[in-house]
């Protein structure tokens, strides 16, 4: 399946689901103050709960061993020149990067990764969160695939 929104495009593998959405006036998803819109998607293998925060509170409480949640969190454009948004394009995935401690919450079993990028002009938090560690080196596979057919463009 093909999602595409907000200048973000991806190939969904068999089984997976996803949305992307952007926080801002009319969206239904407010903005704390001074901030613009940004565009949040998420991408993943098990049922989406229709509640959850941007970073994926709500749904990472469900995750099993298998599950495997993908998000791409934009930040402000100015972003694009600081350091910590110094690697052009999504990066390569390695399953060694997994680890609990770097969870937003950490959950038991639990792994995540987050990694800071830009493209397009745009600068983006990709996090990825397994619902078990020992799932690491599939789910670093996997990522990687899609992240290869992931397309952003401009904002629009």
């Amino acid at each position: 399946m093909r999602l595409a929104g907000h200048g973000i495009e991806i190939e969904l593998p068999p089984g997976w689901e996803g949305e992307v959405y952007s926080r801002g006036p009319g969206s239904g998803r407010t903005l704390a103050a001074g901030e613009t819109s940004r565009s949040v998607a998420h991408f993943a293998n098990f049922a989406l709960p229709a509640r959850r925060g941007d970073y994926g509170s709500g749904a990472v409480e469900l995750m099993r061993e298998g599950d495997m949640l993908m998000i791409l969190f934009e930040f402000e454009p100015a972003s694009t020149r600081r350091a910590l948004f110094r690697h052009k394009g999504p990066p390569e995935i390695r399953s060694e990067d997994f680890d609990a401690n770097r969870l937003q919450r950490t959950l038991p079993g639990q792994a995540g990764v987050q990694y800071f990028f830009q493209t397009a002009g745009r600068a983006f938090c990709l996090y990825l969160v397994l619902g078990a560690e020992s799932t690491r080196e599939n789910a670093a596979v996997v990522a990687n695939t899609m992240l290869r057919d992931l397309i952003i463009g401009a904002r629009p």
